[in-house]
C-alpha cells in the first residue's frame, strides 16, 4: 500500500505499477498465485490508537464483520495483537482463517454463527 499526504496528488496507473514493481522484487512470481485483485488508488485511512480507555489491544475489534455474512476486515486498527504493520499482517492472517473456515462450512452445508 501506499500512503500519500492529504492533498498530494498522485497518478493511480503510476501508482499501481510502482506496487506491481516493488512486489515483483521482494516476492518474484506473485501473480502466479493471484486468485482476486482489485486495485483501490482512493481509499480514505481510518486509525485508531491503542488506549487503556478503550480496552486496549482486545478492544479492537476482531475480522468478522457481524450483521455482514462473509465480510471481514484487516488493518492496523483490527486484532488483538501488534501495531501498524503487525497488527495489519496479524489481522489479514485471521480474516484469511476466517474466510477459509467459512469455506470449509459451506462445503458441508453449515454456515458460521457470525
Amino acid at each position: 500500500m501506499k500512503y500519500l499526504r492529504p492533498g498530494a496528488d498522485s497518478n493511480a496507473k503510476q501508482d499501481e505499477q510502482e506496487l506491481e514493481q516493488f512486489l515483483d522484487l521482494i516476492q518474484p512470481g506473485w501473480r502466479l498465485h493471484v486468485i482476486q485483485r482489485r486495485f483501490l488508488p482512493h481509499l480514505l485511512v481510518s486509525h485508531a490508537v491503542v488506549a487503556a480507555a478503550s480496552g486496549g489491544y482486545s478492544g479492537r475489534p476482531g475480522p468478522v464483520v457481524k450483521g455482514r455474512k462473509g465480510l471481514f476486515v484487516a488493518g492496523d486498527w483490527v486484532g488483538a495483537e501488534g501495531m501498524l504493520l503487525g497488527a495489519s499482517l496479524a489481522s489479514a492472517k485471521s480474516a484469511a482463517q476466517c474466510i477459509l473456515k467459512d469455506k470449509d462450512h459451506n462445503k458441508v452445508g453449515d454456515s458460521l454463527g457470525a
